[in-house]
Parts: C-alpha cells; structure tokens; sequence
C-alpha cells in the first residue's frame, strides 16, 4: 500500500496565491478607507467667478486674496435668506477686524429679477462688509455648478409674474482660490462659524 505523500509544489503554489490574493484584496481595502476620509479640503467643489457687484461693475474673485464666506440666495426671498445675511452681520458687527480675513458674499440665484441696483438696496438692509453679486443666467447657472447649488423656481398659481425659488441653504467657506474648505449649516450657523473663528484664532 502507497503512502499518501503530499503534494509540497502543488501546497506551495496555493499559499502563494493566497498570499497574492490577500494582499490584493488589502490594498483595496487600504484605498477605499483612504478615500472616505479623504479631507474636505480636496473636494473639489468651487473655483473662480466673475460676476457683477451692485454697482455695476465687474467682480473677479480672483482679485480678492483672502478667504471668503459664500451665501446663495435671492432678494425676494421671504423668509430663509434674509435671516441668514442677518446671522452674518451680527457676526461682523461684532467683529470689526473679521473683514480682513474672510469676505462675506451674497450671490444671487435669481438673475431675471436681482439686477445690480436691487441687490445695492437689499444689502443696505444688513452689515456693509458684505458683497451682492448678480450675472447673466449663464454665469449664475455655471457658478450654481461649481458649488454644486441646487434650485428649483415654485411658480405662484395666483400671481404669473411672482414666484419662489428653493434652494441649498448653507454657507460655503471657501480658500483665497475659491475652493471649498468646509460649509456650515443656517440652522446652527452662528454657533459653527464662531467656533471654527476661535479655534482658527481668527477673532
């Protein structure tokens, strides 16, 4: 009777495989983790504009070398947007050196009606540290696709010519390039950019 030999090559070759299939398999892994928590600072949404400030001038965000604080909304909003610039003049008046390092823009969604000199009157409304910008429908539909901003225009049933918009509501922190460094939420607003301020010793 033959004694049952094993099959050392045949042993050797399989643990190899498996070896290779389990690093294989570890390295997916390792990449998949990786890019979960990749940071907010590499997402890449944002970039530069060039829109039109109230007083009718061109606006290039390029030229303003310092972080900016982004907001997206419109002046015929009633309710949302207006609390929102609000929250943010409260923060500036408060702090009266915060221009020098974060811009506070207004850029509106709604170009049909937010001309230059509507937004110029709106503004007055809140903290003269922020900037209205407006455009074309095409500049607001490309600067909508860069910050990833979702609308959708409600038409009123009893007025033809007056309608709403919905819209993301939150604002955008973004570097001196334009790109997003990280968002706050309007409901908890005030609170999330006072920390980040005093954790970045900005105030």
């Amino acid at each position: 009777m033959k004694r049952f030999r094993p099959n050392i090559k045949r042993n050797m070759l399989m643990i190899f495989l498996l070896l290779v299939l389990i690093f294989i398999l570890n390295l997916f892994v390792q990449n998949l983790i990786v890019k979960q928590n990749e940071p907010y600072s590499k997402i890449q949404i944002g970039g530069n504009f060039n829109l039109i400030d109230s007083s009718n001038e061109i606006f290039q965000s390029n030229k303003i070398n310092i972080k900016k604080l982004l907001y997206f909304g419109y002046t015929y909003c009633p309710d949302v947007c207006p609390l929102d610039l609000n929250n943010v003049s409260t923060i500036y008046q408060k702090n009266k050196e915060l221009i020098n390092k974060i811009q506070p823009i207004f850029i509106s969604i709604d170009p049909t009606r937010d001309t230059p000199e509507v937004i110029k009157n709106y503004l007055t409304n809140f903290d003269s540290s922020i900037i209205g910008l407006t455009g074309s429908k095409d500049d607001i539909v490309d600067i909508k696709k860069k910050f990833k901003i979702y609308t959708n225009l409600v038409e009123n049933e009893l007025e033809d010519d007056f309608y709403t918009i919905d819209h993301t509501s939150i604002f955008y922190l973004v570097d001196k390039n334009d790109f997003y460094i990280k968002h706050f939420s309007r409901k908890n607003f005030v609170e999330e950019f006072s920390l980040y301020l005093e954790e970045e010793g900005l105030i």
